[in-house]
């Protein structure tokens, strides 16, 4: 039961986050723009 707690956890952070990972103008890698990829197919 704890894992699925972690993965809506870690899902609704992603979710929440989308747009700043997103934005051209922010100064981030391609690694870390692609960071929450996997959780999205929770």
């Amino acid at each position: 039961m704890e894992g699925l707690e972690i993965d809506g956890l870690l899902k609704h952070g992603c979710d929440w986050l989308q747009d700043y990972f997103n934005n051209p103008n922010v100064n981030l890698n391609r690694e870390s723009r692609r960071i929450c990829d996997s959780s999205m197919s929770l």
